[in-house]
């Protein structure tokens, strides 16, 4: 991904809000499915290409009441909260690690931290994989089925 300035992050990151509420709005079917699919696909490529660490664009999650899991993405960082814009899953889940749209920078550096770590478990084992000549088939989150 070239180097891309704040605003133009944001404006991805707002891009993604719509088109994801575009989505919520449908009925639910095999339609509705797909496009969440291929947008979430879209935004894990995104999150991706940003690199590893804190930083404006970034999808984090926590896992919320019920078993689900509440992403939000990273809109501002100060020194002691993170802002974030909450990414609808259709669940209208919500973490309570979240208060009105900021959070603790230590809870989302952590959150971070996980999810970079599992970002380089599936580049090793799609690495691997490709070694011995294996197509790794994926879902939306990366991990192999």
């Amino acid at each position: 991904m070239k180097k891309i300035n704040q605003q133009e992050l944001l404006a991805e990151v707002c891009s993604f809000l719509k088109r994801m509420e575009t989505i919520q709005s449908q009925p639910w079917g095999e339609d509705k499915r797909k496009a969440r699919q291929a947008l979430m696909d879209e935004i894990d490529h995104f999150d991706y290409a940003l690199g590893p660490g804190l930083r404006i664009g970034r999808l984090i999650g926590w896992q919320a009441p019920g078993g689900t899991c509440a992403e939000y993405f990273v809109t501002g960082i100060g020194r002691a909260y993170v802002q974030l814009a909450w990414l609808p899953n259709g669940d209208e889940v919500e973490s309570p690690v979240v208060v009105a749209g900021r959070a603790m920078r230590a809870a989302v550096e952590e959150a971070i931290e996980r999810r970079d770590f599992w970002t380089s478990m599936q580049d090793a084992i799609r690495a691997r994989k490709a070694e011995k000549g294996i197509a790794a088939k994926e879902t939306h989150n990366g991990f192999p089925s």
